[in-house]
């Protein structure tokens, strides 16, 4: 049945107010049957993610190339910087021999012997220039991996030029 055309108006609501029309409907109807309380407008979030977003989200923490929290530890000593790009290695760190790489939000382990993205993503890019660098100071990388197992100070290695 519809209601008359004056029926918000006879019932003190106000229909210019911000609230949707369900919010008006819902709030006629409690008055109308001798509810003192009106329904609260619902909160709306503040950030709305995509339906996808969340599985990606969890596919990117959950994925082989993810790293664990202690690899993004800003205390890890770094050893080398230059273009942006950090170069880290943990005190008694696991084997193989590795070093971090982080570079524009992204994060690496690039395997010492082999020169080889082990572990998580890089651009091209970076990682051409984290691969000329570490070409070049293998010996040291490999010096510094030794001092780092046994918990000695590590040596700075001079940047890419």
């Amino acid at each position: 049945m519809r209601e008359p055309p004056h029926f918000h108006v006879q019932h003190g609501l106000d229909i210019s107010s911000p609230e949707p029309v369900w919010y008006a409907i819902a709030a006629s109807a409690a008055i109308g049957l001798g509810r003192t309380q009106i329904p609260r407008m619902p909160r709306v979030p503040d950030r709305i993610k995509n339906r996808g977003q969340d599985q990606a989200d969890w596919q990117e923490r959950h994925s082989p190339d993810a790293l664990s929290p202690r690899e993004d530890d800003p205390r890890m000593p770094e050893i080398s910087r230059f273009f942006g790009i950090i170069v880290q290695m943990y005190y008694s760190d696991h084997d193989p021999p590795h070093f971090h790489v982080r570079y524009s939000g992204q994060k690496a382990l690039i395997a010492i012997e082999t020169l080889a993205l082990w572990r998580g993503r890089l651009s091209p890019r970076a990682l051409g220039l984290v691969t000329e660098w570490a070409a070049m100071h293998r010996v040291a990388l490999m010096e510094d991996w030794n001092l780092a197992r046994s918990e000695a100070q590590l040596k700075p290695i001079a940047p890419l030029e």
